[in-house]
């Protein structure tokens, strides 16, 4: 706690000294601090003492109130991720005696981390309890968990060879989650120019595209999820001829 002193009169300069009612006194300064180890009103006394050793005194009463509990909470950026991807883990603490401080502890065997925000990845698949303990600057500790679930890293869709002829058609397979995949045509089409579908998780399946009709050169590009694909080639009526993938 902060005090200040002040004086007038008399002759300076001054002399001030403190008794902060717990005992503590003789504290000289004209504006000191304090700190106070049990809850409480106290009376406070500054004796201010000038050059001619003339003497004032002034009282005030300083309220200690009882500290509120330490409390503790804990929170993740996301509670469920792949390998190796990164979370980002944040603190926050009320109550007790500041500072604070923090400590995670990420479940998995590997060293905690005193910093009130922290980044972790997990090598591992698994289920996670993150636990932050928080100490106070008197020593009280309070801590709070969350869990954090690991998956394995999934498996993106895979285009495979662009492939042309009567139309076009390439087989596809997905990986973790069903795949929605697009054929598009661009470029001098008459008809048709675009097939989509969707494919189940694990599985491979040729898809093509329905008739269509051109003249010229032509544009491919082949989705998958969050994979692409394209190709040129010539159309000529329904047949895509000389086909070169370019990506």
């Amino acid at each position: 706690m902060q005090f200040h002193g002040s004086a007038v009169g008399g002759t300076p300069p001054y002399t001030f000294t403190w008794d902060f009612g717990d005992g503590t006194f003789n504290v000289e300064g004209q504006n000191p601090t304090h700190k106070y180890i049990e809850p409480g009103t106290y009376t406070v006394k500054l004796t201010v003492t000038d050059s001619n050793y003339d003497v004032a005194t002034d009282t005030t009463e300083a309220v200690i109130d009882e500290p509120k509990p330490l409390q503790v909470n804990a929170d993740a950026s996301d509670s469920n991720v792949e390998i190796g991807e990164p979370i980002s883990f944040t603190g926050t603490a009320t109550g007790g005696i500041r500072p604070y401080e923090f400590i995670w502890d990420f479940g998995d065997g590997t060293t905690a981390v005193e910093s009130r925000n922290a980044v972790h990845i997990y090598e591992e698949k698994g289920r996670y309890t993150v636990t932050l303990t928080v100490t106070d600057h008197e020593g009280s500790t309070a801590t709070d968990a969350i869990h954090v679930t690991v998956k394995e890293q999934g498996k993106e869709a895979v285009i495979g060879e662009i492939q042309g002829g009567f139309g076009v058609k390439v087989t596809i397979t997905a990986g973790d989650e069903p795949v929605d995949w697009t054929i598009t045509l661009r470029g001098r089409v008459f008809l048709g120019g675009q097939s989509s579908g969707t494919i189940p998780a694990n599985t491979a399946e040729t898809v093509k595209m329905p008739f269509s009709l051109g003249i010229g050169r032509v544009d491919i590009t082949v989705t998958a999820n969050h994979v692409t694909k394209e190709a040129e080639a010539f159309m000529l009526g329904p047949l895509i001829l000389n086909l070169k993938e370019t990506s």
